[in-house]
Parts: C-alpha cells; sequence; structure tokens
C-alpha cells in the first residue's frame, strides 16, 4: 500500500515538473520569440535581383534625414492628377507597379513610382513601419514640385501592406496629398499583431504581455510620440473629407481585413472594398504585372478614381 503511494506521488511529482517547464519555456518564447521576429524584420534591407535596367530608368532623391531613395516618374500626357505607388515592408519591388503605373496613365493620371527605404535599389538599412516614411514621400513632393505640369495637379497615394499604412499616416502628416487607396493597411503595427495573436487563439493575458513587450520595442526603436500618433489608426482621422479608398482580402492572413474595417470604423467618409479571397495584394493571383486579367479589380480602382476627380 505505501508503495503504491510513493508510486503516485512520484508520478505526481514528475507531472508537476513537466507542467513546470512548459510553463517556463511558454513564458521564454512570449518573452524573447516576437521581439526577436520583429527586430530581424525591421532592422534589415530587402534587396531584389536584376534591377540594373529599371535603376537606368530611374533617378534619385534624399530624404530630410539622409536616405538616398529610388524613385521613377511616368508622366503621361496632360495629366489631371498624379498617383504615387507604394509597396510593402518585404515587398515586391516597386517596380512591379510599372503595369499599375501604365494603365493609369491610360486614364489620365501621371504615376510614380517610389522605393521606400531599405528596399530594393533605395538606401537604408531599418524599416520605418510607416514611423519614417513620410519623409520618403515628403522628397517625392518636392521633386514632383520642380515639374510645371506635375506641380499644378493633385497628388494622391496608391499603398499596398506596409506601403498603404504609409500612405494613411502621410495623409494625416501632409496636407498637400489630396487622398490615398490603402490595400491591406494595418490599423497600427501593436493592433496587426494583436489581431494575428488573436486568431492564433494566443490567452487574453498572453497577449497583453506580448502587446506590451511590442510596444517598446517600437517606443524604443522609433520613439514613443511617434508610435503613439504616427500610425494609421491616428492619422486616418486627420483626413478631414479628403477621398480615401480601404481595400482587403476577406480571408488575408498576412494583414487580417479586420485592421481595415477598424480603419473604416474612425474614418467613415472612406470607400470599402472587402474582396473575396485571400489575396494579400488584393489583385487576383497577387500578379500585379498581369492586372489586366482582373476587371473586378480594375472597375473598383477606376471607379474610385473617376468618382474623386469629378
Amino acid at each position: 500500500m505505501e508503495e503504491k503511494k510513493a508510486k503516485r506521488k512520484m508520478i505526481l511529482k514528475r507531472i508537476l515538473m513537466i507542467l513546470a517547464g512548459a510553463l517556463i519555456l511558454y513564458a521564454l518564447a512570449m518573452t524573447f520569440v516576437p521581439v526577436a521576429v520583429l527586430s530581424g524584420t525591421v532592422n534589415r534591407r530587402y534587396d531584389y535581383k536584376n534591377q540594373e535596367e529599371e535603376e537606368r530608368e530611374g533617378q534619385y532623391v534624399t530624404t530630410s534625414d539622409g536616405e538616398r531613395l529610388w524613385m521613377k516618374i511616368c508622366p503621361g500626357e496632360e495629366p489631371k492628377g498624379v498617383i504615387i505607388f507604394l509597396s510593402g515592408l518585404s515587398g515586391p519591388a516597386v517596380t512591379e507597379f510599372q503595369a499599375h503605373a501604365d494603365w493609369v496613365n491610360e486614364l489620365g493620371f501621371a504615376a510614380v513610382l517610389l522605393e521606400l527605404r531599405a528596399h530594393g535599389l533605395s538606401g537604408g538599412d531599418q524599416i520605418g513601419l510607416g514611423y519614417k516614411e513620410t519623409e520618403d514621400i515628403r522628397a517625392v513632393l518636392t521633386e514632383i514640385r520642380k515639374d510645371p505640369v506635375l506641380s499644378s495637379v493633385p497628388v494622391y497615394l496608391f499603398g499596398v501592406s506596409m506601403g498603404a499604412s504609409s500612405a494613411l499616416v502621410a495623409l494625416g502628416e501632409l496636407p498637400e496629398i489630396a487622398g490615398a487607396a490603402a490595400l491591406s493597411p494595418y490599423a497600427s503595427f501593436e493592433e496587426q499583431f494583436e489581431i494575428r495573436m488573436k486568431r492564433a487563439l494566443v490567452p487574453p493575458l498572453s497577449r497583453r504581455y506580448v502587446g506590451f513587450l511590442i510596444g517598446t520595442f517600437l517606443d524604443d526603436t522609433y520613439g514613443e510620440e511617434a508610435v503613439l500618433t504616427k500610425n494609421p489608426r491616428e492619422e486616418i482621422q486627420k483626413a478631414a473629407g479628403r477621398p480615401v479608398l480601404l481595400i482587403a482580402s476577406k480571408g488575408d492572413r498576412k494583414v487580417p481585413c479586420e485592421n481595415t474595417l477598424y480603419l473604416r470604423e474612425l474614418y467613415p467618409e472612406a470607400d470599402l472594398w472587402i474582396r473575396e479571397g485571400s489575396a494579400h495584394l488584393v489583385v487576383s493571383g497577387n500578379d500585379l504585372k498581369n492586372l489586366r486579367n482582373d476587371p473586378e479589380y480594375l472597375a473598383k480602382i477606376e471607379e474610385w478614381l473617376e468618382k474623386i476627380t469629378r
């Protein structure tokens, strides 16, 4: 009898030790993994192959904080507006939007392809997550003002993913921006983490803990004031009647569409399109080069452009 009790105690002790070890490993994972992943995501460059031809076709501008950025102006003929295209955190290269530039030229708009800092042909070794990219856009606006034709027409932003979020931040910061189309934007980087953790069924207490760590990392990296104020959630509310188009794919797992729906709540004047499917770049098959194979996508964008330039 005593021997059986001793065995049960030993088994219980081992179970408790395993559970304690699992909890310790879980706590360590929650403490170090998210911040390590985020640090590795932003403290780096994203380079693309075989861009020699694109480089020759473009030009360089320098931001107020010293970053040298590649851009390409596609002027079109007698443009009624300028559309600046911005790509995402990990790509694709903004040159993938050349088909968009050609298309909007046909619709009567000039186009500018801007490679954001720390990407491709542009300089820099740290991603700005939207906190710094307003300076990139400001540098392009300065360049555009040198052109007597382009300086006389309204300027719109068209961004995807981080480029979309950067567009919304710039819209709030720069009153000279006439409007913005934001495809798959995040409401703030903290919101993005929270939504993805909810989808992964991470417990609420763990989400709050990770959220605190992510917030601390962002504050240390970009500055507390920037994190609090220069995010799409705050900046879209400064749009002050300017046109905004918010688009997301219903099944997007990279930047869930809850971000877009939340931004629409904050700025009800925005036009909204939640598309079926999971394409993060919204266009069918994420195929930016063959957007003409997606008539629904073209129709939605063209409808909005016609609406804002009537």
